[in-house]
């Protein structure tokens, strides 16, 4: 068995999470331990690197505390749409003040499967509604 690498706290596990975990690490997605109910790494390290697929080294990590389970699309080979439940003003400006230019920036607030559904339309293109879905803690999703 490899070691552990450093991750912050100690606390139970949660069998759950671990076979997620690993059922993921066998589809090939390089996982990493996240705080429990967040999405902030909880390695002390460079997560993207630590990612893993190794079943030794996940059942360290998830065998600690209830880690949430976060995937590195990179190494994965995964591309990932992320469609936000929006609730950003459209005047241009984003949450963060920064400018945004686009289509949408002067329409209606939308969630992003709608924006998602404009696009494809506009260019022809089926909406990819058969690929892996998660829903999102924000009420949006991943594609």
């Amino acid at each position: 068995m490899k070691p552990c690498v450093s991750v912050a706290g100690v606390s139970r596990a949660e069998p759950g999470l671990q076979a997620a975990a690993l059922a993921a690490a066998e589809m090939g997605w390089h996982v990493f331990p996240c705080a429990p109910g967040s999405k902030r790494p909880a390695l002390k390290d460079n997560w993207q690197d630590l990612a893993t697929t190794d079943p030794d080294r996940i059942r360290c990590w998830w065998g600690r505390q209830p880690y949430n389970i976060g995937i590195a699309c990179g190494p994965s080979g995964l591309v990932v749409i992320d469609l936000d439940a929006d609730g950003a003003p459209h005047d241009g400006t984003a949450r963060d003040g920064a400018s945004r230019d686009g289509p949408y920036r002067d329409g209606p607030s939308q969630h992003g499967t709608a924006s998602l559904e404009l696009l494809c339309r506009a260019h022809g293109q089926r909406y990819p509604g058969d690929t892996y879905t998660v829903d999102t803690p924000s009420g949006g999703c991943h594609l």
